[in-house]
């Protein structure tokens, strides 16, 4: 009676994988709060087709090409290009759809809960009509802010008229949705975080010694894209060593803009400032917040206008004590309160960034007090056990 069908492309498929965690994390804990989840996600080569994970929470991982081995839809990043490229991955994307509608059906949900509005929505608008199922929408910002051709913005109408409740992780992506469909309402409930994994500890005598760290330290954790802004930060850091500040800068993450930011850091001289950490599993970023005193993501509007819908690094920052600087773009004003919790600057402003880590850095008990706070903000709003309530409520009214 109360089985709840997640619908998503992107779950971890082992141990250690570099697949965000938070659908996993969302569905362990809606699982503990007492509902019976079932997850289904796409096969991969290397992952196990079906799994139980907890008392009520099993993975099953639909198949949907011949050989195995070329089932990479999903995982692979903007599938959508790659059809572009060859008719090829246009079957496959059609089998991908066919797959995920016939896993949902036969899995005879209640409540069909899909991560993403692409194309999860769509395989969910059409189940809830075989199977008559409820429809949750969640919708993550990406989803909105990209692929708005003519067609498919048609299609993202189509749906959201569609679905019974869509869950917007932010005020910003509520927006976003609207301008796509103003003719209903939306929820807007982030995703969370691991509040007791995520929190001011001792910094890791270990990290210190590897990266010779000094009594500054800056973080940023993300992908080393265009959209994060991370020139900006470079820029930032040299203002800041111009000006004759000691620090340390800790890059975590990877990404295409990785080696032309290694090519800048080099040409102003910074080597010994900055240091390319490269990818972190997700069970290992506490020591790097712990280990910081400030984190750093200066995110922008991308080229292809992708924004920043909530960037849940930035609540696990908060979370870890750290004030966060960051940009008046996308959602970060919902996580990010200016002057309390951190400080919001204008998107590709170095030296409004380099003014903030001065004044964090000359003056502590303010980096103290905002780290104060935005813990208490994130327990309040970010925790798993808010959200997971909140989800709870939005599933037993839909159940009754």
């Amino acid at each position: 009676m109360n089985r709840l069908v997640v619908l998503t492309s992107s779950f971890p498929r082992w141990p250690g994988d570099n697949t965000t965690p938070f659908v996993r994390q969302f569905a362990e804990h809606v699982a503990d709060s007492g509902r019976e989840v079932l997850v289904l996600a796409p096969h991969h080569r290397g992952a196990a087709v079906t799994e139980q994970l907890a008392e009520r929470l099993a993975v099953r991982r639909f198949r949907y090409f011949l050989p195995y081995a070329q089932e990479d839809v999903a995982y692979g990043g903007n599938a959508v290009a790659r059809v572009r490229k060859t008719p090829l991955y246009a079957l496959k994307l059609a089998l991908f759809l066919l797959s995920s509608l016939a896993a949902v059906v036969s899995a005879r949900p209640r409540i069909i809960n899909v991560h993403w509005l692409i194309p999860q929505g769509l395989v969910a608008t059409v189940a809830k009509r075989i199977a008559g199922a409820r429809v949750v929408i969640t919708i993550h910002g990406g989803d909105v802010l990209s692929l708005n051709g003519r067609v498919l913005r048609k299609v993202k109408r189509f749906i959201l008229e569609r679905a019974d409740v869509v869950v917007a992780n932010s005020a910003f992506t509520a927006s976003a949705c609207r301008s796509l469909h103003d003719g209903r309402a939306y929820e807007v409930i982030p995703m969370g975080i691991d509040v007791d994994r995520f929190r001011a500890a001792p910094r890791s005598a270990e990290l210190v010694r590897r990266h010779g760290l000094g009594d500054f330290t800056v973080l940023f954790v993300g992908r080393l894209t265009e959209d994060k802004g991370l020139m900006d930060l470079v820029e930032a850091l040299h203002l800041l060593e111009r000006s004759g500040a000691g620090f340390r800068a800790l890059v975590v993450g990877s990404g295409d803009q990785e080696p032309a930011l290694r090519r800048r850091v080099r040409e102003l001289g910074l080597d010994e400032r900055v240091v390319f950490v490269g990818w972190v599993a997700h069970d290992d970023l506490a020591d790097y917040y712990n280990t910081a005193d400030v984190f750093v993501g200066p995110s922008i509007v991308g080229s292809h206008g992708w924004q920043e819908a909530v960037g849940l690094v930035f609540v696990e920052a908060l979370a870890s004590g750290l004030p966060v600087i960051s940009t008046r773009t996308g959602g970060i004003p919902d996580v990010v309160d200016d002057g309390r919790t951190g400080f919001l600057v204008d998107q590709r402003s170095p030296g409004q960034i380099c003014e903030r880590l001065r004044a964090l850095q000359e003056d502590r008990s303010l980096l103290r007090e905002m780290g104060e706070r935005g813990r208490a903000t994130v327990e309040q709003r970010f925790s798993w056990q808010t959200v997971t309530q909140r989800y709870a409520a939005i599933f037993d009214r839909l159940d009754a």
